[in-house]
């Protein structure tokens, strides 16, 4: 059985900007997409936090890709 360390995203709902709680896995690749599966643009990802201040309201899908060979995905809100 393998245990993972939590991977969160903060605050959530959000208005500006995302904070990625991870202190375990080299995150290599992040992408968001609406509740389409459109990705979105994100500007500004320091590999801590990204911006959401241009998308519009509503609910996204975050995946973040780590050592370029898995992935996790978590739900934000857009306020």
């Amino acid at each position: 059985k393998v245990t993972m360390k939590a991977i969160e995203l903060y605050p959530n709902p959000a208005s500006d900007k995302v904070r990625i709680q991870n202190n375990y896995y080299n995150l290599t690749n992040l992408q968001v997409f609406d509740i389409y599966g459109r990705e979105q643009k994100i500007s500004n990802y320091t590999g801590e936090e990204f911006d959401v201040s241009k998308l519009q309201s509503g609910i996204y899908i975050v995946k973040l890709t780590f050592d370029g060979s898995w992935s996790v995905t978590k739900k934000f809100i857009k306020m």
